[in-house]
Order: structure tokens, then sequence, then C-alpha cells
């Protein structure tokens, strides 16, 4: 379904920095822009709309890609239908 949501939840290991902690994305979730770079779209909670958030990626395990700069702990992200989406699309969020 076109723009189904997920909530990046990273829980943090006592003694270990936040910037030593791995985030992955399934792969389908990270789009190629045309300059070259790779963006997710970002969920507003409160509108269910989406924005571009340039990420930077890292390496590739599986069907999931690294994502080591651009999300914030809380961040929702879209991560199917992504290629159909726009700025500012509103989205509706898979009940399961």
């Amino acid at each position: 379904m076109p723009g189904m949501s997920a909530t990046v939840t990273v829980k943090i290991p006592t003694g270990i920095e936040a910037d030593q902690v791995s985030v992955y994305l399934p792969v389908g979730a990270v789009v190629g822009g045309n300059d070259g770079g790779s963006f997710v779209w970002k969920v507003d909670s409160d509108s269910m709309t989406v924005s571009q958030a340039p990420v930077t990626v890292g390496q590739l395990s599986g069907s999931e890609v690294e994502i080591v700069d651009g999300l914030s702990t809380g961040d929702r992200i879209a991560v199917s239908g992504v290629q159909h989406l726009r700025d500012g699309m509103r989205i509706r969020e898979l009940q399961n």
C-alpha cells in the first residue's frame, strides 16, 4: 500500500553512545534523488503528510540498508509505495 509508514525505534544499550548505533531500513524505503543523493519520506504524525528528508546511507545488509545520518529518534518513515509519494502528500497508516 503506498505510503505505509513505520516508526523507527532504536534501543541503545547502557554504555553505548547514540552515534555508535546503526539504524537499518528496508532497501525499498530509501529513494535515490536526482542529485545523486538518497532520501526517505518522513511522516508528520499530526497531519499524516510526507516530506523528503535527505539521508546518508552506509552498508547494505540483505534487504536492509544502513542509515548513518539524517534520521532522529522518533522519526516515522514511509516504507512502502515510496516511488508514488510527493512532498505534502497525505497518507494513511496501515492498520494491522
